[in-house]
């Protein structure tokens, strides 16, 4: 089977300091002129374009991710990471420099092509005199001799449709295409199931405008190698179950709503002592315990101690009374301990402060957790808190078992601020100026719970 892979060319100008060359460069993909509503931009003799043109026009599937303002492209072989007004790169995780990093111009995300094209293994056609970039499609020499043996291309099927039918349980994703191969995958950052289907051409165009209480978007993607990307992006796979089934003529996704899990033996009924002022902060780790190790190498014991520290200062310019599970790095003590030290105390609420970790240094975002069964309210107030002062990420109020929230009698969260695992996101937990937006907004929301529960 011919593979034909979608080529992202490298542009390298040296210009002169002549009025001619200051034209904008044009683009002509496969034998096309490539009109854009942004004009290609020479940035430090680099040309930059609108990140539609890669989507679109050059076949790699590409991601954009506002809140941290990071775009994710991606071919079969490789993940390139970028943030807008940054130099540093991600190929892969691994951290790169760029000339010039993407901007934003005329409300367009504007990205290198040289720098792509590079790390794509791209090659391009500069013709000087019409200040013009040649961007072409070319076949992989490298084919296994029996591919198509009976004489048809590589593309032997078409996407022509895809409809959404939605009841209060379910919902069923229709996608018109004929039996082939499909590779299905999860991906993690928003929660997605990505279907791509071998052999095919893109026929719908635009991705569909859906509303569903279980997608916040359906997005349709071009791969190299003839693979068209549908991409289910999930309000909340937690909740969320899928079953995909290939018919002769629709691949046909059905999406379900999960039970929930069954409560773990524990304090699942949290009693709130509305008559209590005092808080208890469990910075999570301490001692021999290190907790999770950085980016930076950095430990999480050290980042949960400073803000913990700094959220303590704050509730009590608010005037609540404060006990820390732990006052000093050296410190350490058992879950268990932490536990029963709250139960003691009989507080208004025990907050556990702690920093993620993740094997892809790509994931990010801020994670809020009550434990199974339990009340919601104040790990959705401090959820909410957090994201409007940090704009990190959302991933959600979620669940869990975790001891120090299943073993605790009061209204308990654990608070993961962000995945230190995460190059950028550990330089910014590490800041004393982003540490005191989380214990102020966390503070603010214990001030709202408290508001809630007094007579």
């Amino acid at each position: 089977m011919k593979k034909l892979y979608s080529i992202i060319m490298i542009v390298c100008f040296l210009f002169a300091a002549t009025p001619a060359l200051a034209k904008t460069p044009e683009l002509m993909i496969n034998d096309q002129f490539i009109e854009t509503d942004v004009a290609p931009q020479i940035i430090n003799s680099r040309v930059l374009v609108p990140l539609r043109v890669i989507s679109e026009s050059l076949g790699a599937f590409v991601d954009w991710e506002k809140s941290t303002q990071t775009v994710t492209i991606t071919d079969q072989n490789n993940v390139l990471k970028l943030k807008l007004n940054n130099k540093t790169s991600y190929i892969n995780g691994i951290p790169n420099q760029m000339d010039v990093p993407p901007q934003m111009m005329a409300n367009r995300t504007m990205v290198p092509l040289r720098f792509i094209s590079e790390q794509l293994g791209a090659t391009v056609n500069w013709q000087g005199n019409e200040k013009r970039v040649i961007i072409e499609r070319v076949q992989n020499n490298h084919q296994d001799q029996d591919d198509d043996a009976d004489g048809s291309g590589s593309v032997n099927r078409e996407l022509t449709d895809i409809s959404l039918v939605e009841t209060e349980d379910q919902a069923v994703i229709e996608i018109s295409v004929k039996q082939g191969t499909n590779n299905v995958f999860e991906l993690k950052n928003p929660d997605r199931i990505v279907f791509d289907l071998a052999n095919t051409a893109q026929r719908v165009g635009a991705d569909p405008t859906i509303e569903s209480q279980f997608l916040d978007a359906i997005k349709l993607g071009v791969h190299p190698g003839d693979v068209t990307r549908v991409v289910l992006q999930l309000k909340d796979r937690t909740t969320t179950g899928y079953q995909a089934n290939q018919l002769e003529d629709k691949l046909m996704i059905t999406l379900t709503k999960r039970e929930p899990a069954p409560p773990e033996e524990g304090y699942t009924n949290k009693v709130v002592n509305s008559q209590s002022n005092l808080i208890v902060i469990d910075p999570g780790h301490g001692g021999k315990d290190v907790g999770a190790i950085g980016a930076s190498g950095r430990w999480e014991k050290t980042v949960n101690l400073a803000i913990s520290q700094k959220l303590k200062n704050t509730l009590e310019d608010r005037g609540f009374s404060v006990v820390m599970t732990r006052e000093e790095d050296a410190a350490f003590l058992s879950l268990d301990e932490r536990a029963q030290l709250a139960n003691r105390l009989n507080p208004l609420c025990f907050i556990s402060i702690h920093a993620n970790a993740a094997a892809n240094s790509g994931v990010s975002g801020l994670e809020t957790y009550a434990f199974y069964g339990s009340d919601k309210t104040l790990a959705d107030l401090i959820h909410r808190a957090i994201l409007t002062k940090t704009h990190q990420v959302d991933r959600k109020v979620k669940e869990a078992g975790f001891y120090v929230i299943k073993h605790t009698k009061m209204p308990s969260v654990l608070v993961e601020t962000g995945f230190i695992s995460n190059p950028q996101e550990d330089q910014f937990l590490f800041e004393d100026s982003n540490q005191m937006l989380i214990a102020e907004a966390i503070a603010e929301a214990v001030v709202q719970f408290k508001k809630l529960y007094h007579k």
